[in-house]
């Protein structure tokens, strides 16, 4: 049998449990609670529950077998989100994907989430919400955002300044991005934005990453700082 380790900050085990080695896993996810496995297979997109045993095929795959190799769709990239109780596979393509399926998995109900990723563009799957940045021709960008309580809903906002290449960073209700010098922040919510100070300017800072209480870390010229925001 394979195992599945979960552990805190300073890498000390919490609480591990027993994976079935049998299983071809092309890829795969464990709930927050340890108890169920998702997992993609060579038919589709599964779902094994760890206490019974018990193994559930949510979905065949969209479409294995197409006339051209570069059409082929498959699901692979699984994610529990909306606290276990549904979901998230990526619909993918030889070269990029063509969406997401949400699968609710309380009432068995299943909806395409129409949000095309290009390879290297980013991606943020969270407990609420799934965000796709994608960099547009005039040196700007713009965020697709979906929340799963309205899945067939996907907003698009404008995230001014931020070009191709620049990284963002999301927690589960902003986003944040660098535009030259300057740090905005993004209500994912209705796209609201406004420029936010921080306590470090930096000549070319590039955007690391944000934790859940809004405290932002970058870097510039390998040096990181990090700021609290408010």
């Amino acid at each position: 049998e394979g195992k599945v380790r979960l552990v805190n900050a300073r890498l000390e085990e919490l609480k591990s449990v027993d994976v079935p080695s049998e299983m071809n896993l092309w890829s795969y996810n464990i709930s927050s609670d340890l108890g169920k496995l998702s997992f993609a297979d060579e038919e589709g997109i599964n779902i094994y529950d760890l206490a019974t045993g018990k193994e559930k095929q949510l979905d065949k795959h969209p479409n294995p077998n197409a006339a051209k190799y570069i059409d082929n769709e498959l699901y692979k990239g699984s994610f529990f989100v909306d606290s276990d109780k549904q979901l998230l596979v990526r619909n993918v393509r030889y070269e990029d994907a063509r969406g997401y399926t949400l699968f609710n998995l309380n009432n068995n109900r299943q909806t395409f989430i129409n949000m095309p990723q290009a390879r290297g563009e980013q991606e943020f799957i969270m407990q609420n919400r799934v965000c796709v940045v994608h960099p547009l021709e005039n040196g700007s960008s713009v965020v697709n955002v979906c929340d799963y309580l309205d899945p067939e809903r996907v907003l698009t906002y404008e995230m001014t300044g931020l070009k191709e290449g620049g990284k963002a960073a999301m927690n589960e209700e902003y986003a944040y991005y660098f535009a030259g010098t300057k740090l905005y922040q993004m209500d994912l919510s209705d796209g609201t934005t406004r420029e936010v100070e921080i306590k470090y300017q930096l000549e070319s800072p590039t955007m690391m990453g944000v934790t859940t209480d809004n405290t932002i870390l970058y870097a510039d010229g390998g040096v990181w700082y990090s700021c609290k925001l408010g």
